[in-house]
């Protein structure tokens, strides 16, 4: 659907619909909205976003502790490039992600409106500081294929190149897209690149 790549807009999201279409089947009003959103929500989705951040976040201490990374340091420094995040998670959160990962990465997250993905504003910030001349995005949502094709469409001097992990990225990857089930597994393609 795009749009909530936050989780606190995407828990105050999923109340919003709730009130407004009840308990019933949400799958065919969430595809009939792909592209358009509910803007006829958004002034509820912004009221309910402070309530669902206090939640998402009570919910998030109490369930860190079974979080497990994905991936470590070593195997992430193997691949020979340059590493960042764009995360749509806010400042505080981020902070016990890297708690759980045990390492820390240059990154970006959703400190302010125009680092939200998919604005592209955090992914062009993250070039710059990199001086990147060729950028690999890996994302598992929409927005994250949007952001980097809005920072494509304003760096076209740029190698971009998005992949999309995980079981939905064929609903959000375009054919130029590189598609990988999950991130060990883009890893090892990674790896034999030339970097």
């Amino acid at each position: 659907l795009g749009g909530f790549n936050n989780d606190f807009r995407l828990a105050a999201g999923a109340l919003a619909l709730a009130e407004a279409f009840g308990d019933g089947e949400l799958l065919p009003r969430l595809e009939g909205a792909a592209g358009r959103g509910f803007p006829e929500l958004e002034a509820r989705f912004q009221a309910l976003e402070p309530a669902a951040q206090a939640a998402v976040q009570k919910h998030y201490v109490d369930t860190i502790h079974m979080e497990r990374p994905l991936v470590s340091l070593p195997e992430l420094r193997s691949t020979g490039w340059d590493l960042a995040i764009l995360t749509g998670r806010p400042p505080e959160e981020l902070e016990l992600a890297w708690r759980v990962l045990g390492f820390q990465l240059p990154a970006i997250c959703d400190a302010a409106p125009h680092l939200r993905k998919p604005e592209p504003a955090g992914l062009l910030q993250l070039a710059d500081a990199f001086r990147a001349e060729e950028i690999v995005f890996v994302g598992d949502t929409i927005d994250d294929a949007r952001c980097l094709r809005a920072a494509a469409a304003q760096r076209p001097e740029l190698a971009w190149r998005f992949v999309g992990v995980g079981p939905d990225r064929a609903r959000f990857c375009g054919a130029a897209d590189g598609q990988s089930t999950t991130l060990p597994d883009f890893l090892q393609t990674l790896n034999k690149e030339p970097s």
